[in-house]
């Protein structure tokens, strides 16, 4: 089970979710037809040393892998990014 944050909404964080467990969660969301998945990170994991998730050069590798991954399990389900003009728009028609 995911951790709850807010009505809703689950946090999926590199540093306490596998990679396959991140898969599994997506798929589950894709297969309850949600339409928005957002993904983002603090840019300090992108040095060593600046978070307690990324704080030597292989958790800093590791960290990319994670990524890697996931974009690639995203586009392997037809998953594509949009721009935020079209989030907006998108969000109109409701």
């Amino acid at each position: 089970m995911l951790p709850q944050q807010d009505a809703g909404t689950y946090s999926v964080d590199p540093g306490r979710i596998s990679a396959r467990e991140t898969k599994e969660a997506i798929d589950v969301a894709l297969d309850d037809d949600l339409r928005l998945l957002v993904f983002s990170f603090h840019s300090p994991s992108l040095s060593p040393g600046h978070t307690p998730y990324v704080q030597t050069q292989q958790e800093l590798d590791g960290f990319y892998d994670w990524w890697r991954e996931v974009i690639a399990h995203l586009e392997t389900r037809n998953v594509k990014p949009i721009e935020i003009d079209e989030l907006i728009s998108s969000a109109r028609g409701f």
